[in-house]
């Protein structure tokens, strides 16, 4: 591939036109996916903290 997938610049290097992105399209992607799995990591913990106190059917 010539051109990045994402903002269509002409692509340099090897790598890059082996993925078909280029390196600032590809470092933005992964600052989202780690922002991403942050929320989900933090959103889980919270709902894990409601749970706490609730009273299970299964509680001996």
């Amino acid at each position: 591939m010539d051109r990045c997938l994402v903002c269509g610049r002409k692509l340099k290097s090897k790598e890059s036109k082996e993925i078909g992105i280029g390196p600032v399209c590809l470092s933005r992607i992964n600052k989202v996916k780690r922002e991403q799995k942050k929320r989900h990591k933090e959103k889980i913990q919270h709902k894990q903290e409601i749970l706490k106190g609730q009273i299970n059917m299964f509680n001996d």
